[in-house]
């Protein structure tokens, strides 16, 4: 069986090699060829694959994950350091078993959610909430405070936006459904059902 990750990453000239190999690959071989940007990958070779897909795991379910590996490894992770984690993960579960080695090699054994959002650069979840509570009330003072307070933290724009529009999904998900698939919480869980009632 022969694995490779990562096979968008393989020069032209490399995909039409392993082109051949697979147009008649030997009887006793089995190749499994590993992506995350399927779209970079020749049609020639994907038509001579079977394609299965694979959903992002929830946060829920890397969150426990998480809590199993710090318990193993003697860490104290605090709930909310574990859920941030998790959702900083994206759905992988190896992100976010590198992240929480990233916090728990800075932090020691006991890790705190401010310690991990600030080591990772994470938006705290009540700067996006005051941010869209200015956002929709056209505050724009409130809402530029924030994102200078952000820049000042050294936080990083891409994950303030990033986390600003799985906040907003999850309010167009739970006025439209009545249920949201973000992991907040209590504290956030209650302020998110607020504003849903408001906006």
């Amino acid at each position: 069986v022969y694995i490779v990750d990562e096979v968008h990453m393989l020069s032209k000239s490399a995909s039409n090699a392993l082109l051949k190999t697979l147009e008649e690959p030997p009887p006793h071989a089995i190749f499994v060829l590993a992506t995350t940007e399927l779209d970079k990958i020749p049609e020639t070779v994907r038509s001579r694959c079977q394609t299965f897909l694979f959903r992002r795991a929830p946060a829920s379910l890397i969150e426990e994950r998480l809590g199993w590996v710090a318990r193993a490894e003697g860490l104290n992770v605090s709930p909310e350091a574990l859920r941030l984690l998790a959702t900083a993960a994206g759905g992988c579960f190896r992100d976010a078993e590198s992240l929480l080695a990233t916090v728990a090699g800075s932090s020691g054994e006991e890790v705190s959610a401010a310690e991990a959002s600030e080591l990772l650069g994470l938006t705290p979840v009540p700067d996006v909430q005051v941010f869209c509570v200015a956002l929709f009330a056209r505050d724009a003072t409130t809402a530029l405070a924030i994102i200078q307070r952000t820049s000042e933290r050294g936080g990083s724009f891409s994950n303030f936006t990033e986390t600003l529009a799985r906040y907003l999904r999850a309010l167009a998900s739970f006025s439209l459904a009545g249920a949201h698939a973000e992991s907040y919480s209590p504290d956030e869980e209650a302020e998110f059902q607020r504003h849903a009632e408001v906006i």
